[in-house]
C-alpha cells in the first residue's frame, strides 16, 4: 500500500510505502484490511497531513530527476509534476554547477593577472557563464505535467563549458 500526501510546512509530496500486511500482523496479530489501511494512516500519515491518499505504483513517476516538484494538484491520485518548482530546481542546479566552473576560471584569472597575459579570454569566459541561466529564467511555465515543458527545462539547464 502507498500513500501520497502534501507536508503543509512546505508544501513537498511524501509517499509512504506502508510495510506489507503480513509483516504487521506477525507483530500485532491477524488484521482485516480495514484494520491494516487504519493502523498505517494512524502510524505513518502525520495529523496535519493534506489530502492523504493511496495510489499506485504506476501513479509515481519512474524518473526521479523532477521529485523536489512532485505534488498532488489534480483530482487524480497521481503525482503531478509542477513546472514552476521543476524550472526552479534545474535553476539550483545550473546555478551550483556554474559556480564551480566560474571559482575555477577567479584562479586562472588570478594566476593570469599575476603572469601580465591578457584577461580578456577570461572575461568573456566568465561572462559567459554569469549569462547561462537567462534562457532558462525567461521560459514562461505555469501548470503541471507538460513533457514538452520539462524538455524545454532539461535542454536549457545544460551547462557547455
Amino acid at each position: 500500500m502507498k500513500i501520497m500526501y502534501t507536508r503543509p510546512e512546505d508544501n513537498g509530496l511524501s509517499i509512504v510505502i506502508a510495510a506489507p500486511k503480513e509483516a504487521i500482523e506477525k507483530v500485532l496479530g491477524p488484521l482485516t484490511q480495514e484494520q491494516y489501511e487504519a493502523h498505517v494512516m494512524e502510524r505513518s500519515i502525520p495529523a496535519d497531513a493534506i489530502n492523504p491518499r493511496r495510489i499506485t505504483d504506476d501513479a509515481i513517476p519512474a524518473n526521479r530527476e523532477f521529485r523536489n516538484a512532485w505534488a498532488d494538484i489534480t483530482p487524480e491520485p497521481v503525482v503531478d509534476i509542477d513546472l514552476v518548482k521543476a524550472k526552479d530546481l534545474k535553476l539550483m542546479e545550473l546555478r551550483d554547477k556554474r559556480n564551480i566552473e566560474l571559482e575555477k576560471l577567479d584562479k586562472e584569472f588570478m594566476i593570469a593577472l599575476e603572469q601580465g597575459r591578457d584577461l580578456n579570454v577570461i572575461k568573456d569566459k566568465k561572462q559567459l557563464l554569469r549569462d547561462v541561466t537567462g534562457p532558462l529564467k525567461n521560459l514562461p511555465v505555469s501548470g503541471i505535467n507538460d513533457e514538452e515543458i520539462l524538455d524545454q527545462i532539461r535542454a536549457l539547464a545544460t551547462l557547455e563549458v
